[in-house]
Formats: C-alpha cells, sequence, structure tokens
C-alpha cells in the first residue's frame, strides 16, 4: 500500500483507500447504481460510480466511448492513458492549463458491478504524477453482492453487516451519524420486519458520564432491558 493513502473507506461492499483528508461529500443508498463522491478541504477530487450489470460487459468500449464524448466537450483533444494497473482501463484527460482528470473503468465480476471513477488533478499536486491515482485504482475493489457481509466503514462508524441486510436510510450531519439497515430475505425484495440502527453521537465529553444503562434507558424508556458484561465483537 502506498504511502499517501491512510484513509480506509467501505461502502456497500466497495472498498478503497484514499488520502488523510480526503472525504465523502455525497453518497447513494444501495441499488443498482451509486455512487460516492469524495472531496478535500478546498475541491472534489474523486468520484466513483457503479452499476449492476447482468453480464460481463464491453470495458474496453465503454471506455473509449468515454474518451470519445469528454473529446467532444473540449479541454485537450489528445489524451494519455493511466500506466497499467490490473484490472483497470483508463486515460488522462486535460480539461484546461491547470485541471488534468484520470478516468478508469473496472468491471467487478465478484459483486457483479461495472465501477467508473475520476480523480481530479491540478498540475502543482503530486497526483499530476499519475502515482497516488494508480495507488487508488490498486486499492479499489468489490468485495461481494448481497449473499456476503459488507463492510462500512465512513463517517466515524466502522461495522459489517451479515448477508441480507441492506442500509436503506442515512442521516449525516457534522456531529452525528446514524445508518439504518433491514434485513431482507434471500427470496424477495421485501424486509421482514427485522432492522438496526447504528449511531456515532459526537461531543460525548458533554453529556455522556460513562452510565450507558442510563443513557440507553433514555433513548428507549418504554423497553425492558436486560443488561449483562458481554462482549460483542469486541464492544461492551
Amino acid at each position: 500500500m502506498s504511502h499517501f493513502l491512510h484513509n480506509a473507506i467501505a461502502w456497500d461492499g466497495l472498498e478503497l483507500r484514499l488520502p488523510r483528508d480526503w472525504e465523502i461529500s455525497r453518497h447513494s443508498l444501495p441499488g443498482k447504481s451509486g455512487g460516492l463522491t469524495v472531496v478535500d478541504r478546498r475541491r472534489q477530487r474523486l468520484e466513483l460510480t457503479w452499476r449492476h450489470c447482468d453480464r460481463e460487459p464491453d470495458v474496453r468500449r465503454s471506455c473509449n466511448d468515454l474518451r470519445e464524448r469528454l473529446g467532444g466537450r473540449g479541454g485537450s483533444s489528445e489524451t494519455r492513458r493511466l500506466d497499467s494497473v490490473p484490472g483497470w482501463l483508463g486515460f488522462w484527460h486535460r480539461e484546461d492549463q491547470r485541471r488534468t482528470v484520470a478516468h478508469a473503468l473496472s468491471w467487478q465480476k465478484t459483486g457483479g458491478r461495472l465501477l467508473q471513477i475520476a480523480i481530479i488533478a491540478l498540475e502543482d499536486d503530486r497526483i499530476a504524477k499519475r502515482r497516488l491515482a494508480e495507488e487508488i485504482l490498486r486499492n479499489c475493489r468489490d468485495t461481494g453482492g448481497n449473499d456476503r457481509p459488507k463492510r462500512w466503514k465512513a463517517f466515524g462508524v466502522d461495522c459489517i453487516t451479515p448477508p441480507g441486510w441492506r442500509l436503506v436510510e442515512t442521516s449525516i450531519k457534522p456531529m452525528n451519524v446514524m445508518l439504518r439497515f433491514e434485513h431482507f430475505p434471500a427470496a424477495g425484495n421485501n424486509p421482514d420486519g427485522r432492522e438496526a440502527e447504528i449511531y456515532r453521537v459526537g461531543m460525548a465529553d458533554t453529556w455522556f458520564n460513562g452510565d450507558a444503562r442510563a443513557y440507553l434507558q433514555g433513548r428507549q424508556p418504554s423497553l425492558d432491558f436486560k443488561f449483562g458484561h458481554d462482549i460483542c465483537c469486541g464492544h461492551p
């Protein structure tokens, strides 16, 4: 792994590594298609989109079509191919004097998805030398479909859902994060009533005194909690 990539992100079965100060600004819920937009403190840096395919697409043709479409929008008529990154096809496209974008596509057989990524570079960035863009591509992968466990690592949350659980709702605020999952039987698209919510609540020093029992009872006073001292997945 490159020493540039310190930030591990996982979303809907996709995993990638990014520079430390890059973070998700927009995200989609699971579906036939989706995407993530990543920014740093100054600008958008990366856009990753995907779509499920019933059969393996012609990635080379899709890549050439994208290259032709971008050439028709102006900018540099000359594009440079990315150096070889196993499993990816792509090219660099200069949009103006300072801004260059690395475009790449990959068919991920495990999850049945076509991934498309755009990594934005400026001439004064290390990324413009190709090395960082290629490292991002090498560390981007699809870990599987709904029949496999999925990791969710973003917005200060890090969890794994068993097969059959889908993310159906999010609430992402500066100091508070909520992810809600529902369970879907193997056959059918309707949930069976089981659900789970994960919260990351900020500024804990101002309101939490360490009494987990009182906190849980305060959130759900109508439920009859049975408290023990078990450890589940490393959490008390």
